[in-house]
């Protein structure tokens, strides 16, 4: 099994109109700054992605090569929304640590701190998980959540994921705290 074709959607979500694809190589500079104007939120849950886009330009060009080359191997799918408005990235969800024998994968979502609460990630987050389901025909989608993000554990529960379990000290956050994260799962209705 692979990723069948390029993910590249448009809708609209609390009357903000949003181009929804796949990341690209010209995207950078505008992901970058999305990382970075949400360090504060992003740092705890995705250490590794806000290290590699905060410390220079070789970092952020060594971080995309990775994901454009693992997209390109099946490993990874990373969707950016933008506005189309002001062309600010105000959402990003991503798909990894694929499992084509099963076949599975984690994802993962953030989420403009001045866009949370609009239901924009929820509403890409379905939108991918529906690609995810549909066009890559994955039996299952699971996501690690810290029990104490409130509105992750509520955007997954809302979109039918269910818990399988707390595992303990499984997360470090960029704070080097090591965390349980609740181990969320959500099935492909049109799987056996």
């Amino acid at each position: 099994m692979s990723i069948p074709f390029v993910f590249k959607t448009k809708f609209s979500v609390a009357n903000i109109e949003l181009h929804f694809q796949e990341i690209e190589k010209k995207d950078l500079p505008l992901f970058a700054k999305f990382i970075q104007n949400n360090t504060p939120s992003f740092l705890a849950p995705f250490p590794v992605t806000v290290a590699h886009l905060s410390t220079g330009k070789s970092s952020e060009k060594k971080w995309i090569s990775e994901k454009i080359k693992g997209r390109k191997d099946n490993k990874n799918l990373i969707a950016i929304a933008k506005n189309v408005a002001t062309n600010e990235i105000v959402c990003c969800v991503m798909a990894f640590n694929f499992d084509w024998r099963t076949p599975k994968c984690e994802m993962a979502w953030m989420v403009d701190q001045k866009q949370s609460g609009m239901g924009i990630a929820s509403a890409c987050t379905a939108e991918f998980i529906g690609f995810l389901f549909k066009s890559v025909q994955l039996a299952k989608v699971v996501a690690r959540v810290d029990p104490l993000n409130t509105q992750s554990m509520k955007l997954a529960t809302n979109l039918g994921f269910c818990i399988e379990g707390l595992h303990k000290c499984d997360f470090r956050t960029g704070h080097n705290q090591l965390i349980d994260v609740n181990y969320l799962a959500l099935f492909n209705p049109q799987q056996p």
